[in-house]
């Protein structure tokens, strides 16, 4: 009797350790499988590379935390397989999390509206930075928020990364940390040489190495420095100085802004012989720009780096950049006066290993750049010679043929004009 009791409440206290187990189990996994949180970045191709490097920054400063953050970054030439993924996280009862969208940027906004809405429908917060909020972006559902501006606003990589501590603590309760947004300079030059940033130009003069030759203006995107993708500005730099030149590169937004301040004496005299636009383009007003590059007076050349397009699909193209790019990378400079449109640099996709993500830089095309330089040298030299010594030539293109065009037989107007 007593061994058949010993049986029983032997057999009983493995039932009951084998059911707790399982409980354990299944109450375990659950754990595991904690929800996820999203994080898309959907910040355009200027700031992609930024992006990674913020969620390098994320990671490595919070492993265990971001083992459970999904992480995406949404740029131009994103893949549809990404694009889908926002969709698949954004669906009831899978990823909840944030979204930052460049609102800039509107054919990216256009081409993610469907996605960003089923996003902010199941409730993700979508928050709009780098551009003027609009009553389309409001009726999207996407969030103008002052302090994520002021984040953005004084951009580079530690303040971006900031701003999104402060979104994964405030709005997914995560356990991090966050500073406050730290002040950088708007405005300013850059050294080639060490990758420095001065604001006034007697510092500049003091520590850049000039030779004799002719001042060449660089303005160029505060973006640029912030990403640290410098390499199309650096490589202007190096030629210009290869053939003899001096460089004096700017950044400041508005650009045509950066031009008077830092390209023009207080006396209103151009420190430059001639000036390379880099930027000088999107968000630059014709109307305030007349004034200030006439006051300057040298020729102003555009330098464009493609937008939508890869180096390999323009140069295949029939018709060169398309219909968007002629109207803002050639059309809106021409109405301020700059000319020479040149083609010195292509937008790429890449991979970035550590991460397995894709982030769009910038790669200079080292025969255009020449092409550039020797541009520029041509204007600087038609300003250095007399007057006497200067040919005119005029063009008439008149087309389809007929009495009726300039080249009319007998109206005379090439021979003798």
């Amino acid at each position: 009797m007593c061994r058949n009791s010993i049986s029983k409440r032997i057999l009983s206290l493995i039932s009951v350790a084998v059911i707790v187990s399982v409980l354990f189990i299944l109450t375990g996994s659950s754990n595991a499988a904690s929800p996820q949180t999203g994080v898309y970045l959907m910040m355009g191709d200027f700031n992609s590379k930024t992006s990674i490097e913020v969620i390098k920054n994320i990671r490595g400063r919070y492993p265990e935390q971001s083992g459970n953050i999904i992480f995406e970054v949404i740029t131009g030439k994103t893949s549809d397989k990404i694009r889908q993924s926002l969709a698949k996280y954004a669906k009831p009862g899978a990823a909840s999390g944030i979204g930052v969208i460049h609102i800039m940027d509107r054919r990216l906004v256009e081409s993610l509206k469907p996605r960003v809405r089923e996003m902010i429908k199941n409730g993700v917060k979508v928050y709009a930075v780098g551009g003027s909020y609009s009553s389309d972006d409001k009726e999207l559902g996407l969030i103008n928020d002052e302090k994520i501006n002021s984040y953005y606003h004084e951009g580079s990589v530690d303040n971006i990364t900031q701003m999104l501590l402060y979104l994964l603590k405030r709005d997914c309760a995560l356990n991090v940390e966050y500073l406050e947004p730290s002040a950088v300079p708007h405005h300013g030059y850059y050294l080639r040489d060490g990758h420095r940033v001065v604001t006034s130009f007697e510092e500049y003069r003091k520590l850049y190495k000039s030779g004799p030759g002719p001042w060449v203006g660089i303005p160029f995107f505060k973006t640029n420095l912030d990403s640290g993708e410098m390499q199309l500005v650096d490589a202007i730099i190096d030629k210009l100085e290869k053939e003899g030149m001096n460089v004096l590169p700017v950044f400041g937004f508005p650009s045509e802004v950066a031009v008077e301040r830092f390209l023009i004496d207080s006396n209103g005299k151009a420190r430059v012989q001639a000036v390379v636009g880099v930027s000088l383009k999107v968000g630059m007003s014709p109307q305030r720009a007349i004034p200030i590059f006439s006051r300057l007076g040298v020729p102003i050349i555009d330098a464009i780096t493609l937008m939508s397009q890869s180096r390999e699909e323009w140069e295949r193209s029939p018709v060169g950049l398309d219909i968007f790019e002629r109207s803002s990378m050639i059309g809106l400079p021409e109405l301020a006066g700059i000319i020479q449109p040149t083609v010195v640099a292509s937008r790429e996709k890449m991979l970035d290993k550590p991460t397995g993500l894709e982030y769009v830089t910038v790669e200079p095309i080292p025969g255009r750049i020449n092409r550039l330089v020797d541009r520029v040298k041509a204007w600087i030299n038609l300003q250095q010679k007399k007057n006497a010594d200067k040919h005119i030539a005029l063009i008439y293109y008149n087309y389809p043929p007929g009495k009726q065009n300039i080249g009319a037989s007998y109206l005379n107007v090439l021979p003798e004009s």
